[in-house]
């Protein structure tokens, strides 16, 4: 259950959903459901993007504290503007993820599938 207060706890339970989810879509029995799935993974890209760009704004709003382990902080710097950097790319990949994400649930939106026909399942039998 998330916390909506607690960044450690909630990113830890959302990396153990997505393991879970990982697991869960290696098959698919019935393919219906992959719409709602991919509708969802879309809803995380959005909020993925959104924490991103939140941990970039972090590392700036709070770079007066910085320092390295060996109390350097004007190497500190270097280091909070690479992250900021990097963060600030994993938000852009995001938002073209999502982009991608968009297109793939809008063509799923239009396959109808069909129910799975009992009759036409093969059966082996070894005597």
């Amino acid at each position: 259950m998330p916390t909506f207060d607690d960044p450690q706890v909630d990113a830890r339970e959302a990396a153990e959903a997505l393991r879970g989810l990982a697991h869960a879509t290696i098959t698919i029995e019935d393919p219906r459901a992959m719409y709602e799935v991919m509708g969802n993974l879309l809803a995380s890209t959005r909020y993925l993007a959104q924490v991103t760009d939140q941990l970039a704004q972090n590392h700036h709003r709070n770079a007066a504290r910085a320092t390295t382990d060996h109390g350097d902080p004007l190497a500190a710097r270097t280091l909070i503007s690479d992250a900021i950097d990097a963060l600030r790319s994993a938000s852009a990949r995001m938002d073209q993820a999502e982009g991608s994400l968009d297109q793939a649930s809008g063509k799923a939106g239009q396959i109808a599938w069909k129910p799975d026909d009992p009759q036409h399942r093969w059966v082996s039998i070894v005597f």
